[in-house]
């Protein structure tokens, strides 16, 4: 695949990401993600960086609070979702900041992660998130 780049809507922050895998997205169904577009992709031998100007990155977190949902805090677009794994910060990257768009199916069913325990989602994410995941925050 490559490597594809792109930003939240302002550019306060931005992403690259690389893989040799193909490029496959999935949704997830929960509440949060469908309300922000959310169309993730990842691959456990990818890369993943993440640039913020300096108080540009929201973390939030909910349900089981064990993720963190990367927003702009001046555009609020979701970038990204990351979790600390047995000292690894695994990810998956939003697709929908990606320019030039990346050119998928329309019809990606949406992921239904809601009957997870705490335990099943982390080895899931252990399993199948980007293994090399970079968050720098920079000067303005």
């Amino acid at each position: 695949m490559g490597e594809v780049h792109g930003s939240c809507h302002c550019g306060a922050v931005r992403v690259s990401y690389a893989s040799d895998g193909p490029m496959a997205g999935r949704r997830c169904g929960c509440g949060f993600c469908r309300r922000h577009g959310g169309l993730y992709t990842t691959d456990p031998a990818g890369r993943l960086s993440i640039e913020a100007a300096a108080g540009s990155l929201n973390r939030y977190r909910f349900g089981q609070r064990t993720a963190d949902f990367l927003l702009c805090a001046h555009c609020g677009v979701l970038v990204a979702v990351t979790a600390g794994i047995d000292g690894i910060l695994r990810g998956v990257v939003n697709l929908a900041v990606m320019e030039p768009p990346v050119d998928l199916p329309s019809d990606i069913p949406a992921m239904d992660f809601e009957g997870e325990s705490e335990q099943d989602r982390t080895a899931r994410r252990r399993r199948t998130w980007i293994g090399n995941v970079d968050i720098e925050e920079v000067p303005s």
